[in-house]
């Protein structure tokens, strides 16, 4: 379905990142992948490549780092022109379990670097290309923390409500480009994020009900198997079960 596309995943070095781009692969892309950690990168790339990617790329970049982020792009678009496929799923989560008088400023403006920040940027400088190309994908990975307050998820939640508007903004602005914008909001996913987010919650979840990264995975190739005429703008992944031990 994707043969010829080239698709950038950031933080692709582990969790929800990886399986998304490992997916991808399975779809035939090309997989761009982008985090911190390069050993890491490798590690996924190993894998993308043997589950059928038609090429796998590593882009070691803290996100976090404005110009990292706009070199960044500079070197996609000089190594692989127009990337079709444009998935935002890097994140941070601030101050967990902590109330909003209690949270860290420092630690907000990390989370809204790479939480938004991160995505604007990435959006900015690659959608130009899709649109002259007539077409292209940017997938955003929110979480339902941006559809309602938490009250000790509160800096984070406010992180995930901004990437909401600006995903339901830059669908409303590319779809008569032919640009597909679409935000997958999990709930949470068993991933190590999940541990920092459960706090001592955490340790009575049972990982086998909460959200798989394979499922987010899934939700994010879904509007690949639709028509060119349909675009699932947003996705709510939630529980069927509560995760916790009876």
């Amino acid at each position: 379905m994707l043969a010829g596309k080239k698709a950038l995943v950031t933080g692709a070095s582990k969790g929800v990142g990886a399986a998304i781009a490992e997916r991808l692969a399975r779809e035939g892309a090309l997989v761009c992948l982008v985090a911190r950690s390069e050993d890491s990168l490798r590690e996924t790339a190993r894998r993308c490549k043997d589950s059928g990617a038609t090429g796998a790329a590593v882009f070691p970049c803290d996100l976090g780092n404005p110009q990292e982020v706009d070199r960044l792009g500079a070197a996609l678009l000089e190594a692989h022109g127009c990337i079709h496929v444009l998935v935002n799923c890097a994140g941070a989560y601030p101050n967990p379990g902590q109330a909003p008088e209690e949270g860290d400023p420092d630690a907000w403006e990390a989370a809204l670097r790479l939480n938004v920040l991160a995505p604007l940027r990435l959006t900015r400088l690659l959608a130009p290309a899709m649109v002259k190309e007539g077409g292209g994908h940017i997938v955003n990975v929110g979480s339902v923390a941006g559809c309602k307050g938490v009250a000790d998820e509160a800096s984070y939640s406010a992180t995930k409500w901004a990437i909401r508007g600006w995903s339901n903004s830059c669908y409303e602005a590319l779809r008569e480009h032919g640009v597909k914008v679409t935000l997958i909001q999990p709930a949470h996913v068993a991933t190590d994020m999940a541990a920092v987010q459960g706090g001592t919650r955490y340790s009575e979840m049972r990982p086998e009900l909460m959200i798989q990264p394979e499922d987010v995975a899934q939700a994010v190739v879904l509007p690949f198997h639709l028509s060119s005429s349909a675009d699932p703008v947003e996705i709510i992944l939630n529980r069927l079960q509560t995760p916790y031990a009876a």
